[in-house]
């Protein structure tokens, strides 16, 4: 478990063989057993409610991958590409949903004038909060804390950054619809996810 990640949860309630929680920014979350599965409602706040199934891996799914060996460390010349990681920035652990068009550019210039950027922190990513729905043929378009995401994107990299912006794949919905997604996840153990919620 990754004790990393400590998310207060609030409203839980077990009844039965279904439980269900809310956590700190309204998603709430109703489990239900069947059989040897566990599926996973997850409703964000303003979204489309997602369907996850939790199935039980095997002694197979969980095996460790076989032993390669590491290769030979030779010394090599550079050629002045990839000297970082891709480094950055993204909305989602700060500001969750409530994330805006004047909070962008307030974090791009934050993000030049304290020297991340010349360090080469460069990405700026908006994580979900900024789309406002789909439009007949099933494109998405922001909502109205983005009223115009092509100026947003060359203010950014006006700065020399890099914008980047969540998706989520769905199927093209009629607008106004929900649509719920089945995800597949194998887990090794009983339900054992990455993340430690308490």
């Amino acid at each position: 478990m990754n004790d990393a990640v400590k998310i207060p949860i609030e409203n839980v309630q077990v009844r039965d063989t279904m439980a269900s929680f809310t956590i700190f920014w309204g998603a709430e979350f109703n489990l239900f057993r069947r059989g040897e599965d566990m599926i996973v409602h997850t409703i964000w706040p303003g979204g489309s409610p997602i369907a996850s199934e939790l199935q039980r891996a095997t002694d197979e799914d969980i095996k460790p991958a076989d032993f390669i060996p590491l290769p030979e460390i030779k010394n090599v010349t550079s050629n002045e590409l990839a000297l970082t990681p891709p480094m950055g920035w993204n909305s989602w652990n700060h500001f969750g949903i409530e994330i805006s068009d004047s909070i962008v550019r307030e974090i791009a210039e934050a993000m030049v004038s304290s020297g991340m950027a010349k360090a080469g922190y460069n990405y700026l990513v908006i994580d979900d909060g900024w789309e406002g729905g789909r439009d007949k043929d099933g494109n998405l378009y922001p909502n109205e804390k983005f009223p115009d995401m092509k100026a947003l994107a060359d203010y950014v990299h006006g700065l020399g950054l890099k914008l980047g912006i969540f998706l989520l794949q769905e199927k093209k919905p009629a607008v106004g619809t929900k649509v719920a997604m089945v995800l597949k996840f194998r887990m090794p153990g009983l339900f054992q996810t990455g993340a430690s919620i308490t």
